[in-house]
Protein backbone atom coordinates (compact mmCIF):
# COMPACT_ATOMS: atom_id res chain seq x y z
CA UNK A 1 0.00 0.00 0.00
CA UNK A 2 2.82 2.43 0.84
CA UNK A 3 4.40 1.80 -2.57
CA UNK A 4 1.13 2.53 -4.36
CA UNK A 5 0.64 5.74 -2.36
CA UNK A 6 4.23 6.76 -3.08
CA UNK A 7 3.90 6.14 -6.83
CA UNK A 8 0.53 7.88 -7.19
CA UNK A 9 1.39 10.97 -5.12
CA UNK A 10 1.27 14.34 -6.84
CA UNK A 11 5.03 14.76 -6.40
CA UNK A 12 6.83 11.99 -8.27
CA UNK A 13 9.34 10.02 -6.18
CA UNK A 14 12.87 9.47 -7.41
CA UNK A 15 13.84 6.21 -9.04
CA UNK A 16 16.12 5.48 -6.07
CA UNK A 17 13.25 5.98 -3.59
CA UNK A 18 11.08 3.53 -5.54
CA UNK A 19 13.91 0.98 -5.84
CA UNK A 20 14.57 1.20 -2.11
CA UNK A 21 10.89 0.67 -1.26
CA UNK A 22 10.57 -2.27 -3.68
CA UNK A 23 13.71 -3.86 -2.22
CA UNK A 24 12.37 -3.58 1.33
CA UNK A 25 9.03 -5.10 0.23
CA UNK A 26 10.88 -7.96 -1.51
CA UNK A 27 12.82 -8.65 1.69
CA UNK A 28 9.60 -8.70 3.75
CA UNK A 29 7.94 -11.04 1.25
CA UNK A 30 10.91 -13.41 1.27
CA UNK A 31 10.91 -13.51 5.08
CA UNK A 32 7.23 -14.40 5.11
CA UNK A 33 7.49 -16.91 2.27
CA UNK A 34 5.23 -14.81 0.06
CA UNK A 35 5.94 -15.06 -3.63
CA UNK A 36 7.26 -18.59 -3.52
CA UNK A 37 4.50 -19.84 -5.84
CA UNK A 38 5.65 -20.54 -9.38
CA UNK A 39 5.09 -17.81 -11.94
CA UNK A 40 2.57 -20.01 -13.73
CA UNK A 41 0.33 -20.18 -10.64
CA UNK A 42 -2.05 -17.65 -12.16
CA UNK A 43 -1.28 -14.89 -9.65
CA UNK A 44 0.08 -12.72 -12.45
CA UNK A 45 -3.02 -13.09 -14.63
CA UNK A 46 -5.11 -9.95 -14.93
CA UNK A 47 -4.83 -6.33 -15.94
CA UNK A 48 -2.04 -4.30 -14.37
CA UNK A 49 -1.79 -0.52 -14.54
CA UNK A 50 1.59 1.19 -14.61
CA UNK A 51 1.76 3.49 -11.58
CA UNK A 52 5.35 4.69 -11.85
CA UNK A 53 7.92 5.15 -14.54
CA UNK A 54 11.11 7.21 -14.37
CA UNK A 55 10.49 8.20 -17.99
CA UNK A 56 7.53 8.85 -20.28
CA UNK A 57 4.74 6.29 -19.77
CA UNK A 58 4.82 5.41 -23.46
CA UNK A 59 8.21 3.76 -22.91
CA UNK A 60 6.42 0.87 -21.18
CA UNK A 61 5.26 -0.26 -24.61
CA UNK A 62 7.16 -3.15 -26.24
CA UNK A 63 7.19 -1.02 -29.40
CA UNK A 64 9.47 1.50 -27.70
CA UNK A 65 11.60 -1.25 -26.13
CA UNK A 66 12.16 -2.71 -29.60
CA UNK A 67 12.76 0.72 -31.12
CA UNK A 68 15.37 1.56 -28.48
CA UNK A 69 17.10 -1.77 -29.06
CA UNK A 70 17.04 -1.45 -32.87
CA UNK A 71 18.26 2.17 -32.89
CA UNK A 72 20.25 2.65 -29.66
CA UNK A 73 22.14 5.70 -30.92
CA UNK A 74 19.12 7.54 -32.34
CA UNK A 75 16.25 6.53 -30.03
CA UNK A 76 16.79 9.18 -27.34
CA UNK A 77 16.89 11.92 -29.98
CA UNK A 78 13.67 10.64 -31.62
CA UNK A 79 11.97 10.24 -28.21
CA UNK A 80 12.89 13.80 -27.23
CA UNK A 81 11.05 15.05 -30.33
CA UNK A 82 7.88 13.07 -29.60
CA UNK A 83 8.08 13.88 -25.87
CA UNK A 84 8.14 17.60 -26.59
CA UNK A 85 4.82 17.59 -28.49
CA UNK A 86 2.59 19.73 -26.26
CA UNK A 87 -0.94 19.05 -25.05
CA UNK A 88 -3.57 19.13 -26.47
CA UNK A 89 -1.81 17.95 -29.63
CA UNK A 90 -0.60 14.86 -27.73
CA UNK A 91 -1.88 13.61 -24.38
CA UNK A 92 -0.74 10.39 -22.72
CA UNK A 93 -3.16 8.47 -20.53
CA UNK A 94 -2.84 5.22 -18.65
CA UNK A 95 -0.54 2.34 -19.51
CA UNK A 96 -1.80 -1.18 -18.83
CA UNK A 97 -0.51 -4.69 -19.32
CA UNK A 98 -2.86 -7.63 -19.46
CA UNK A 99 -1.41 -11.03 -18.65
CA UNK A 100 -3.29 -14.26 -19.34
CA UNK A 101 -1.24 -17.21 -18.12
CA UNK A 102 -3.74 -19.75 -19.52
CA UNK A 103 -3.74 -18.27 -23.02
CA UNK A 104 -0.03 -17.37 -22.70
CA UNK A 105 -0.62 -13.79 -23.81
CA UNK A 106 0.82 -10.47 -22.75
CA UNK A 107 -0.84 -7.33 -24.11
CA UNK A 108 0.61 -3.89 -23.46
CA UNK A 109 -1.49 -0.76 -24.07
CA UNK A 110 -0.75 2.92 -23.69
CA UNK A 111 -3.56 5.43 -24.21
CA UNK A 112 -2.36 8.27 -26.41
CA UNK A 113 -4.73 10.83 -27.86
CA UNK A 114 -3.84 13.40 -30.43
CA UNK A 115 -5.48 16.55 -31.70
CA UNK A 116 -7.73 16.93 -28.69
CA UNK A 117 -9.07 13.39 -28.92
CA UNK A 118 -9.78 13.34 -32.65
CA UNK A 119 -7.28 10.49 -32.99
CA UNK A 120 -6.48 7.77 -30.43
Amino acid sequence: EDLVIMCTASSKPSLEEVRSKVQSLEELAEQGGIGQAPAHSGLLSGEWELLYSPEDVTRSSPFFWAFRRAFPDQSDQIFSITDSIPAPIKEVGSATQTIDMDAKTFVSRVKVTTLGGLAT
